[in-house]
């Protein structure tokens, strides 16, 4: 895949987790790791390797992507739904 195309597929996805994220802490509610991956796979988002999301290290790793990716265009107070919202399946944050 062209390096264009890598990047806007990179985007989608820090995009669909930030409005995700903005989505869900309207309505109070959370999702882990495992649930956020189904939530990418519906849409038909893929892991840069073409595979479907598993909720493990590599969602994980999206959310931190996602999150600086926020952070660099509107700031850490508005990144900061993404840490709010997203957790581990114990219910910690998914940063902590």
């Amino acid at each position: 895949m062209e390096k264009e195309n890598l990047v806007a597929a990179m985007e989608e996805k820090f995009i669909f987790v930030f409005w995700l994220a903005l989505h869900l802490k309207a309505q109070g509610q959370q999702r882990d790791g495992l649930q956020l991956a189904a939530e990418l796979n519906a849409r038909g988002l893929r892991t840069s390797y073409g595979e479907p999301f598993k909720g493990l290290r590599g969602t994980y790793k999206l959310l931190k992507a996602a999150y600086r990716y926020v952070e660099r265009r509107f700031g850490a107070n508005v990144a900061a739904v993404i840490a709010d919202v997203f957790t581990k399946p114990d219910g910690t944050h998914a940063w902590a």
